[in-house]
């Protein structure tokens, strides 16, 4: 009677200590996951603010260097090439809400095109083009669509300046000078220790013209 005794308080014992060392890993595992979306958002922001820092402006100086602005895609010239020669290439960012990434796409124009003819998206058709992922977990249209205030709901939103929030600039990309991006994203996967970082940015080019 004794030993059974002692087996049932042992066993009782073992499975507690089984559990919170198991609960214990899980939470240890929450915070790195967390920890780790977080850093890499962060990363994000720190490679979009360089690109934008490289943007260069079209043949047509009174105009932004942005020449695409979707909710979910953004596109503009710069010489992001190392070393850089001062030709500007088509860096595109988008979301792939197949795959949950956020993607990198930067086109070259064909080398036969003068540099000052490099001016729109026609002039990279026929480019190369090389494209990474910069973000694994991000969050899709879908899952942002069900916030309460529909302009959190965009990965990309457009502004004039900072002082001048101005409408809805998608259709006029021209007068952007203002780029703020939202990430929402998790690990292991976009439901899981989600981080939603919201930063802007200024188009670099454009805003020292003055415009």
């Amino acid at each position: 009677m004794e030993m059974t005794t002692s087996v049932a308080v042992m066993l009782v014992v073992m499975t507690a200590a089984w559990l919170l060392l198991t609960s214990s890993n899980a939470n240890l595992n929450r915070v790195g996951n967390g920890s780790q979306a977080s850093e890499a958002s962060r990363q994000v922001f720190a490679s979009f603010e360089r690109d934008l820092g490289h943007a260069m402006l079209p043949g047509d100086r009174s105009v932004s260097a942005v020449l695409v602005a979707g909710e979910r895609a953004c596109s503009f010239l710069a010489d992001v090439d190392s070393p850089a020669d001062h030709r500007p290439e088509l860096v595109t960012w988008r979301a792939d809400d197949t795959s949950h990434q956020l993607l990198r796409v930067v086109t070259r124009a064909p080398s036969s095109m003068a540099t000052d003819q490099i001016s729109s998206l026609d002039s990279f058709s026929g480019g190369i083009s090389t494209t990474s992922s910069v973000l694994t977990g991000l969050s899709t249209a879908s899952d942002l669509a069900s916030a309460a205030d529909r302009r959190q709901a965009t990965m990309f939103s457009y502004a004039v300046n900072a002082t001048n929030p101005g409408s809805d600039l998608a259709g006029n990309p021209g007068l952007i000078g203002l780029i703020t991006l939202r990430l929402r994203n998790g690990l292991p996967d976009k439901d899981s220790n989600v981080v939603d970082r919201i930063s802007a940015f200024r188009v670099i080019a454009y805003v020292i013209n003055g415009y």
